[in-house]
């Protein structure tokens, strides 16, 4: 029994001994003690077709509305309303830190039929100390022409993360 329970001591102690001679590590995400701006937003692309499917659904009402009218019947075919393609642009982002161009990135639609919101994520190491930031955004496929845009001089400390975010109800880029 004695040894039993020294065996049991002995495992205990090589498995705590470890986490508290570890414990005590730091890490960091940047070992030069730099600091990084993380952009990181879900926004929808514009469609690459541009469609008005309530207009399409009003044109099929008023045929639907007349045919009774006439006394044709009332056959409708539901496959007309969905005949816009829901495929949409790739966002684009382009970081310009003091004048120099960092990142331009093509952020690609999710989903099957490239449907959903594109998802961007990047994170920037940038040295500590103040620094002029630039980032245009396209949703539209005219990559050259931003539609978003946002200027501002930022201070960076050691360690430091900035975040840059996209605002949907100021539908604007913001930085926090």
């Amino acid at each position: 029994m004695g040894k039993a329970r020294l065996n049991i001591v002995i495992t205990l102690l090589a498995m705590f001994f470890p986490v508290v001679l570890l414990s005590g590590l730091t890490h960091s995400f940047n070992p030069s003690g730099d600091g990084a701006v993380k952009i990181a937003f879900k926004k929808s692309g514009n469609r690459v077709v541009e469609c008005d499917e309530k207009e399409a659904e009003r044109k099929l009402g008023e045929s639907y509305r007349e045919s009774v009218r006439k006394g044709e019947g009332a056959t409708i075919d539901l496959s007309k309303l969905s005949v816009c393609p829901s495929e949409r642009h790739p966002v684009s982002v382009i970081v310009l830190v003091d004048g120099e161009k960092v990142l331009d990135k093509d952020f690609k639609a999710k989903g099957l039929r490239k449907d959903l919101a594109s998802y961007v994520h990047e994170i920037l190491p940038i040295k500590a100390g103040a620094h002029s930031i630039k980032i245009l955004m396209s949703d539209d496929g005219k990559k050259p022409l931003a539609s978003y845009t946002i200027d501002a001089e930022v201070s960076i400390g050691p360690d430091e993360i900035i975040l840059v975010g996209f605002d949907p109800a100021k539908n604007t880029l913001i930085i926090r």
